[in-house]
């Protein structure tokens, strides 16, 4: 059976979903406030006045990395909308 070699382009393509996949956000109510905050950390990035400050800020961080997934919360604590960001265009 011969081998079959991938190209630079699909190893490429693979290296950057790996990269965007640990790259999760989550904009999110706090008292007063909205905060943004990795998945997984303990504390924020940054507090904002706010939703949609929080909101340019998660994107600003998404397109100056390899990209990413942002989950915007309600009130309520539910998530309510979703971005991703892989280096194109930022799709909401």
């Amino acid at each position: 059976m011969a081998e079959k070699k991938v190209s630079r382009r699909v190893v490429n393509a693979i290296g950057r979903l790996a990269a965007v996949s640990s790259n999760r956000y989550h904009v999110m109510p706090r008292s007063s406030s909205w905060i943004v905050k990795r998945d997984g950390a303990t504390r924020a990035m940054g507090v904002y006045s706010t939703k949609n400050e929080a909101i340019r800020k998660v994107k600003q961080v998404m397109k100056s990395t390899a990209g990413g997934y942002a989950y915007i919360h309600g009130r309520d604590g539910r998530i309510r909308e979703e971005l991703t960001y892989f280096g194109y265009k930022l799709r909401e």
